[in-house]
């Protein structure tokens, strides 16, 4: 009789344990926010060290010495270091290092100091593949749309999970369990995805490119220049003979016989005493004559005097030193 009642009792007590535990089956899990509160504090984390950019003119040097401004952005991210970002047309970004530029002067002007970063700048500026300094350059996109999907993807999950588990356990209360945890994660619904701005297509500019000149000044010249008077000469000397005629043209006989003709005698005795003799011994010299011949050159220098004259007069140089296109200002050398 007593095992019997113990029997009972224990049946008894099995029932209200299973009773029991299908009605705490039954209850509703809370929904946990743990993910959701973890979304927002990425999501704001990473506002919070978003770079900041600004735009700005930055001027190169081309191979020629000419300075080139075309349009860049200077980034600061959260530790307050500056990068200088050259974006070309097609959206392509190049970094440039602290080392090659200069923000010391102008604080909308930056300046390359690498030769080699600023010729490689300039030469793309040339082609109009970098925007120019008075150009806006459309903002990069924001990366933040994926890690925001990411993140609402997880409140999904684990919102998905809880409504599973409710529908398994409670059947129509599903749907309600899925209104309640879609209005806790609509909390942190994240910002729509930014899309990348389209570079709208620059029309191609054609440079009508004028001449540019240096004008160099150049002064009258002047010189002292040797003005010739009178030209140099040779003064001749002359020196006065005398000259027996018969001996000349051969006539005297006694002359010719004994070899005493002679004709030209440097003064009146020696001619007197020649024919003197001759006409003793029967010769026939008696006439003569006196003549002049050049026996010396006396050399005389030029006359003249200095006068200042002008070599050339003062005028204006003007050199072509290169072009300028007058739609926008781009130079090129000659």
């Amino acid at each position: 009789m007593i095992k019997r009642n113990l029997l009972k009792g224990a049946a008894v007590f099995l029932s209200c344990c299973l009773i029991f535990a299908s009605a705490g089956c039954g209850k509703k899990k809370p929904v946990s926010t743990e993910n959701t509160t973890k979304a927002v504090t990425e999501q704001e984390t990473k506002e919070t060290k978003k770079t900041k950019e600004e735009q700005v003119t930055i001027a190169v040097k081309d191979a020629d010495g000419n300075t080139v401004e075309v349009a860049g952005i200077v980034e600061t991210n959260e530790d307050g270091e500056k990068v200088v970002i050259i974006q070309d047309r097609d959206g392509n970004r190049t970094e440039i290092k602290a080392d090659s530029y200069d923000d010391s002067g102008d604080s909308s002007t930056i300046t390359i100091t690498d030769s080699t970063v600023g010729e490689e700048i300039s030469e793309a500026a040339k082609d109009d593949k970098i925007p120019k300094a008075d150009e806006v350059i459309p903002t990069k996109p924001s990366t933040n749309a994926d890690d925001n999907n990411s993140n609402n993807n997880s409140g999904s999950n684990s919102g998905g999970s809880s409504s599973d588990s409710s529908d398994n356990n409670n059947g129509g209360n599903s749907s309600g369990n899925n209104g309640s945890i879609s209005d806790n994660g609509g909390n942190t619904t994240p910002s729509e995805p930014e899309t990348k701005p389209s570079t709208p297509d620059t029309p191609s500019h054609e440079h009508n490119w004028e001449p540019v000149y240096d004008y160099i000044p150049h002064e009258e010249v002047k010189e002292n220049v040797w003005v010739v008077d009178k030209a140099a000469w040779e003064e001749p000397v002359y020196t006065k003979y005398y000259v027996c005629l018969q001996c000349e043209y051969g006539e005297c006989e006694y002359c010719n016989e004994h070899g005493t003709r002679q004709n030209e005698f440097v003064s009146g005795d020696a001619l007197d005493e020649h024919q003197y003799d001759c006409l003793d011994h029967g010769g026939s010299c008696m006439n003569s004559t006196t003549r002049k011949k050049i026996t010396d050159y006396i050399h005389h220098d030029e006359e003249g005097h200095y006068e200042t004259v002008t070599i050339s007069e003062a005028y204006t140089e003007k050199k072509l030193v290169g072009y300028r296109c007058s739609s926008c200002g781009e130079t090129k050398s000659n």
